[in-house]
C-alpha cells in the first residue's frame, strides 16, 4: 500500500484530540480514512481535494475524496459510507466516484487535488490522461459556443 503524505509545514493539522487545528489532516487521519476506504471499496486511488488539499481548511470545513473503483458505486451507498466515515473521523465526509464524475468536475479533482492512496501508479496514469484528454476535447466542442457568445453578447438567439 502506498500512503501520499501531504506537507505540513509547520501548520497545525486534524487532530481526534484537538479537533481541527486548519489546514491540513494528520497523519493519523490520512491512515484512517485510507484504511476504511480499502476495506470498504477497495479503489485503485483515493484524491483529497478541495479546501484540504489547498490547505486553506477551516473548523467547520469537511473532507473531500474522490476514489476510483473497478466496479459501480451507488451515490447512496457513498452517502452511507461518508456518513460512517465522517461519524469515525469526527468531521463531515464527502466521498465522489471519479466513473461518474464529469469530465470538468474529475480534471479539477485530478488538477487541484493531492494524491492520497494509490494502489496501481498504471492505472491512475492512465486515467488522468484520459480525463484530460476528455475536458481538453469538451473545451474545443464548446469552444464554438463559447466564441458567438462572447461576439454576440448572448447565449439564445
Amino acid at each position: 500500500m502506498k500512503i501520499v503524505i501531504l506537507r505540513h509545514e509547520n501548520k497545525k493539522s486534524v487532530d481526534q484530540t484537538k479537533g481541527c487545528g486548519c489546514l491540513y489532516l494528520s497523519l493519523e487521519y490520512k491512515k484512517k480514512i485510507i484504511e476504511f476506504l480499502i476495506e470498504k471499496l477497495h479503489p485503485e486511488f483515493i484524491y483529497i481535494f478541495g479546501s484540504y488539499a489547498r490547505g486553506e481548511a477551516r473548523e467547520d470545513s469537511d473532507i473531500d475524496l474522490a476514489v476510483y473503483v473497478g466496479e459501480y458505486i451507488g451515490s447512496y451507498e457513498l452517502f452511507v459510507l461518508g456518513n460512517e466515515l465522517s461519524f469515525d473521523l469526527g468531521k463531515d465526509v464527502q466521498i465522489i466516484d471519479l466513473k461518474s464524475a464529469s469530465a470538468v468536475f474529475a480534471a479539477q479533482i485530478v488538477g487541484n487535488g493531492q494524491v492520497l492512496y494509490c494502489r496501481d501508479d498504471f492505472v491512475r496514469a492512465n486515467y488522468e490522461i484520459r480525463i484530460f484528454k476528455d475536458y481538453a476535447k469538451l473545451n474545443e466542442e464548446r469552444k464554438v459556443i463559447l466564441d458567438a457568445i462572447e461576439r454576440d453578447g448572448k447565449v439564445y438567439e
